[in-house]
C-alpha cells in the first residue's frame, strides 16, 4: 500500500484521499518526508530550523535550541578526535547529526521510548532516510561515527549541568566526571545568534 494514504482512515479521510507527507520549508522548498532527495536540502533551512527549535521543550533555564547543541555536539567531536588517524569529518559529523530534526521536529527521548516497537520502527527508518539524504547532499559518510554519539553523551551531560534546573531527579544517565569540561560552558543565545553561529561553524567546517 501507499504508505503515503497511511492512518487516512483513522484520521476521518477517506482511503483514497492523499496525505500530505512533505513540509515547506523556510526558503520555499517541497521537501518530501517520505521520499527525500539531496537536492530537496537546504544549508540555510537547517540553520533556520534548529535555530528556532528548543531543546528538552524548552523546560530550561534559558532558551536553548537545537542548533546550539548542534555545535557543542561538534565541538567536543572535534577534541575527542584529535588522536584519530581516521577518514571521518568528526566535527563535520558532530554539526550535522541532528539535522534531519529541521525536517521532523526535536522529538524528546522519553516521548520516543512510548512508542510502539512498530511504531518506533517506522518514524526510525523515516528519519534515517533522511540523515542519508543530508549526509549525501553535503559529502558526509552516511555511518555517524561512533565518537559522534560518544559526544552526545557528553553533551548531554554539560547541558544538565549547565541549564536544566536540578531538581534532584534521576534522568537514569551513567556517571560521568566532567572535570575535563569544566571550561565548556553553556551561554544564553538567541535565535539569530544560534543560526549566524551554526552557519559559521558548517563553513568553517566544508559543510555547504
Amino acid at each position: 500500500p501507499d504508505p503515503r494514504s497511511r492512518g487516512a482512515i483513522g484520521l476521518g479521510r477517506s482511503a483514497s484521499e492523499v496525505v500530505m507527507t512533505w513540509v515547506q520549508t523556510y526558503t520555499g522548498v517541497r521537501f518530501d518526508l517520505l521520499d527525500p532527495k539531496p537536492g530537496m536540502v537546504s544549508l540555510t533551512d537547517i540553520a533556520v530550523s534548529l535555530s528556532r527549535q528548543a531543546r528538552y521543550n524548552g523546560h530550561t533555564r534559558h532558551p536553548y535550541s537545537v542548533a546550539q547543541h548542534s555545535c557543542l555536539v561538534a565541538d567536543i567531536s572535534e577534541i575527542l578526535g584529535k588522536e584519530s588517524t581516521t577518514r571521518w569529518s568528526f566535527g563535520a559529523h558532530g554539526l550535522m547529526h541532528d539535522a534531519a530534526e529541521a525536517y521532523i521536529g526535536d522529538i524528546v527521548t522519553p516521548f520516543k521510548r512510548c512508542w510502539t516497537i512498530d511504531a518506533r520502527a517506522e518514524i526510525v527508518a523515516i528519519e534515517h532516510s533522511i540523515h542519508k539524504a543530508i549526509a549525501q547532499r553535503f559529502g558526509l559518510e552516511w555511518e555517524v561515527p561512533p565518537l559522534v554519539y560518544q559526544a552526545d553523551r557528553i553533551a548531554l551531560q554539560i547541558e544538565k549541568r549547565d541549564i536544566v534546573k536540578d531538581f534532584g531527579l534521576d534522568w537514569g544517565l551513567p556517571t560521568m566526571d566532567l572535570l575535563a569540561w569544566k571550561d565548556c560552558r553553556i551561554r544564553a543565545a538567541g535565535p539569530q545568534e544560534a543560526y549566524e553561529d551554526f552557519l559559521m561553524y558548517a563553513y568553517e567546517l566544508e559543510v555547504k
